[in-house]
């Protein structure tokens, strides 16, 4: 996970809802009209926790496109056009950018039988 944020209100919803219990039974000792005050206020405050939630829901996701999308580049550049990067990139324009050192420095860095991609910089 990119983000260690949590979203999901679900606990503030219920404590929101327990509290409103506690403030319709104090309604229905009083007023009618204080009643429909208190249902009144409750689907509001229910309705704003419900647009914070959306709110931060689109802020983590902005905050993080850029970090996904670094990721999604990382990916194109090493497994290009969903596949692995050596078989679309000749051999030879390896070794011409990299020299006689190439042969050496792979042979110190892989494993064949490892099992696990190395990325040799």
């Amino acid at each position: 996970a990119i983000s260690n944020i949590e979203i999901d209100f679900s606990a503030q919803r219920s404590f929101l809802k327990e509290q409103f219990k506690a403030m319709h039974l104090l309604a229905e000792e009083t007023d009618a009209s204080f009643i429909g005050a208190v249902k009144a206020q409750e689907v509001k405050q229910l309705k704003g926790l419900e647009n914070l939630e959306s709110r931060l829901l689109r802020a983590q996701k902005r905050k993080l496109s850029d970090h996904v999308q670094r990721l999604v580049d990382l990916q194109n550049e090493v497994f290009p056009m969903q596949s692995l990067q050596e078989r679309n990139t000749n051999f030879s324009q390896f070794y011409l950018e990299f020299g006689e050192q190439l042969i050496p420095e792979l042979v110190n860095a892989l494993e064949p039988l490892g099992g696990e991609f190395t990325v040799v910089t």
